[in-house]
C-alpha cells in the first residue's frame, strides 16, 4: 500500500523526490531514547486542543498508514440489518485455552430467545435476527443448520 500517489510499488522513478536523511546517531548513542518529534510549525496549534501533542502526532502518521484504499473501500459491501438484531460474540479457539468455559451454541440461543420474547411482548417482530461474531469457522456452519 503506497503511502501517497508519488511512492508507488510499481514506479521505478523517483519522481524527482528530494530526501533528505538526518542522521541521529551521532547526537543519541541510544536509538531507544530519540526524543518526541513533532513538527514545530504545528506544535503550538497542537498543544491548543491535546495534552499530548506527540501523541496526536503519531495517531495521525498511524491512520494515514493504515487507511483503506479507494479499491477496498468500493468492495467493501455495509451490511443492512433491520431492527430488532441481537449480537452474539462467541470467543472459542484461544480463550478456551485458559480464560473462558465452553457452553454450546444452544445455551447462547437460550438467551437471544428469552431477549425476543421480551421485546415482543410490547414490539412486533417480523423477523427475528441474529449477528454472530465468531472466531471458529465450524460454529458459524453448526449455527446456521439450527
Amino acid at each position: 500500500m503506497p503511502l501517497s500517489e508519488t511512492c508507488n510499488i510499481n514506479s521505478n522513478q523517483s519522481n524527482n523526490l528530494k530526501i533528505e536523511f538526518i542522521d541521529l546517531s551521532y547526537y543519541y548513542k541510544n536509538m531507544a531514547y530519540i526524543p518526541k518529534v513533532i513538527p514545530e510549525n504545528i506544535r503550538q496549534q497542537i498543544e491548543e486542543f491535546h495534552t499530548d501533542p506527540f501523541l496526536w502526532w503519531i495517531s495521525q502518521i498511524v491512520t494515514y498508514v493504515l487507511r483503506l484504499q479507494p479499491s477496498i473501500i468500493k468492495k467493501l459491501k455495509p451490511i443492512e440489518f433491520k431492527s430488532p438484531i441481537v449480537g452474539v460474540h462467541v470467543r472459542r479457539t484461544d480463550k478456551l485455552i485458559r480464560e473462558a468455559n465452553f457452553y454450546p451454541i444452544e445455551e447462547y440461543m437460550k438467551y437471544v430467545d428469552l431477549y425476543y420474547r421480551k421485546f415482543e411482548q410490547t414490539s412486533k417482530v417480523s423477523k427475528r435476527s441474529v449477528y454472530l461474531a465468531t472466531d471458529d469457522r465450524e460454529l458459524m456452519a453448526e449455527f446456521l443448520k439450527k
